[in-house]
């Protein structure tokens, strides 16, 4: 199956524009609304956070699917602020402004991983396709 792939590179304003296409795309898939409402939940934070620490405002989402499984892997060059996380290190303040969108990324999939190499920073996210 042909991959999702959508170049954020008009910051905050594209995103909504990624997530119809994501959405699109999941129906594609035969992905079920309660599956493509939670990867489409995920998948924005993730970007969001993407932009928030690029110096441009750009980012990346890519996404496939094997076996019923989808990977979505949202990614950003440059980064002024590349940032690495675990669930011992988000943010578990309830009265917090900020710092909950990785874990609602993690509490929306199978799993989430983050990871910087220079000044590039990919998050990936594993989500089975065949459960809500």
């Amino acid at each position: 199956m042909v991959p999702f792939e959508f170049a954020l590179r008009d910051g905050f304003r594209a995103l909504s524009f990624a997530r119809h296409g994501l959405a699109d795309w999941l129906r594609a898939q035969d992905a079920g609304p309660a599956v493509i409402d939670e990867v489409q939940v995920a998948v924005s934070e993730l970007a969001a956070n993407a932009i928030e620490a690029s110096p441009d405002g750009r980012a990346d989402i890519r996404a496939s699917v094997e076996d019923h499984r989808l990977r979505v892997v949202v990614s950003n060059d440059g980064g002024s602020q590349p940032f690495t996380w675990t669930a011992s290190t988000a943010v578990e303040d309830p009265t917090a402004l900020r710092g909950r969108g990785l874990r609602i990324a993690a509490g929306l999939a199978d799993s989430v991983e983050v990871v910087t190499v220079g000044r590039r920073t990919e998050a990936t996210l594993i989500r089975s396709l065949t459960g809500a």
